[in-house]
């Protein structure tokens, strides 16, 4: 392992990642205008961690082409500011490492990757040769998830620590005892990237993590900001309010439509680019619309 390779993501990972969306015009294009805007917008808001075309990102539904550019226009808008992770998840191995050589060469500053969704129940022996193709073919430091559905624990991961450029771990498993398990054993190897936003992330810092990735700075970083800051301070009692207050009910009015149709709606609420949908995504229905603006303002989440 180049020590080099970890330490540029392990002391650049630090507070709210934003997992970004990609804006898209009403015909179904990607708006890369759009995407520019939105990437500034984080930065001069105080992000400093962006994914791009991860999960939330259409890394599922975007061409390669597309895929390619959409990173490149967040490194470019991004000018260094903040870390730039480019999400490579594909089911095809062959087909993750060509995504991972566009995101190489379009600037990414590291590479995120789901163990292969169409087959995440398989062998742990086939998503760790999956995870170690794209890592040793590539110069770039690799953070690769934990998902709920993947078999294996902390012994999976104490593999891939002997595997070259490896670099981070992203637990969106929401399994307490691995988050725990996960910082004393591999907290020294691996920067750890907590999944599933603030309240799941007050757990991994107990254990050491650093980073997380955001749910309500996806519209409004200044929240989880302050959040990062509470922590910072020490001061758990102001971090927990902020979850308690904000996060839980911005999740009750968000999750029960779906997280991605709702955040690409709540986008819009908040002036930010957004755009349409592509298929098999649909809008929300007008009632999901009113009871989320209702919810925002109440949030007081509306300029």
């Amino acid at each position: 392992m180049s020590a080099d390779i970890l330490a540029q993501v392990r002391d650049r990972l630090v507070g709210p990642v934003v997992p970004m969306t990609t804006p898209l015009h009403e015909n179904g294009e990607v708006d890369y205008d759009g995407l520019e805007r939105l990437t500034r917008f984080y930065v001069e808001e105080g992000i400093r961690g962006l994914i791009a075309v991860g999960t939330t990102g259409y890394c599922y539904a975007l061409t390669p082409e597309e895929h390619g550019r959409a990173v490149e226009t967040v490194v470019r808008a991004a000018a260094g500011r903040a870390l730039v992770i480019a999400g490579v998840s594909h089911s095809g191995t062959r087909i993750a490492n060509q995504l991972a050589d566009r995101c190489e060469a379009a600037g990414a500053d590291a590479l995120l990757m789901t163990p292969p969704y169409y087959h995440q129940t398989a062998a742990p022996e086939g998503v760790f040769r999956h995870y170690r193709s794209v890592a040793e073919n590539h110069g770039l430091g690799l953070i690769v998830y934990k998902t709920p559905a993947m078999e294996g624990g902390v012994d999976f991961f104490r593999r891939l620590a002997e595997v070259e450029h490896i670099v981070g771990i992203k637990d969106a498993s929401g399994d307490y005892n691995f988050a725990r398990d996960c910082g004393l054993e591999l907290g020294q190897r691996f920067a750890i990237l907590s999944g599933g936003s603030m309240r799941y992330f007050l757990w991994h810092w107990m254990w050491g993590a650093r980073a997380w990735v955001t749910s309500i700075a996806n519209l409004v970083p200044r929240v989880e900001l302050e959040f990062s800051a509470h922590l910072q301070e020490g001061n758990l009692d102001g971090a927990r309010r902020i979850v308690a207050e904000y996060e839980q009910p911005f999740f009750e009015v968000m999750l029960p439509y779906g997280w991605h149709e709702s955040l690409h709606a709540a986008l819009r609420l908040c002036g930010l680019p957004a755009g349409g949908l592509r298929l098999p995504l649909v809008p929300p229905p007008e009632a999901h619309l009113e009871v989320m603006e209702r919810a925002f303002r109440q949030l007081g989440l509306l300029a």
